[in-house]
């Protein structure tokens, strides 16, 4: 199974080096890669002499933030609720 799509995302900043190889533009990095290499972001990678976008349409990341992190004035029966916040003096 390829990590690209059937029909990838073809992207854009990049150009054909001399000696065969792609260099991608969109960073300093300045990644030359090779056929079926990846970047150092391991998001765009060569794949026939094109530079794709290996996760084009997916999530690319999650962040996992629960509600319970929070605290909660209501568990501690030592203060009162307020209606409304104290105002600074």
């Amino acid at each position: 199974m390829s990590a690209v799509l059937e029909n990838p995302y073809i992207g854009r900043w990049w150009h054909m080096l001399e000696d065969g190889r792609l260099q991608c533009d969109l960073c300093p990095r300045d990644c030359r890669l090779h056929e079926g290499q990846r970047g150092a972001c391991f998001v765009r990678m060569r794949e026939h002499d094109k530079m794709v976008l290996t996760t084009y349409g997916r999530s690319s990341g999650f962040c996992i933030d629960p509600v319970e992190k929070k605290i909660q004035f209501a568990v501690f029966e030592e203060q009162p609720q307020r209606a409304t916040p104290r105002r600074r003096k």
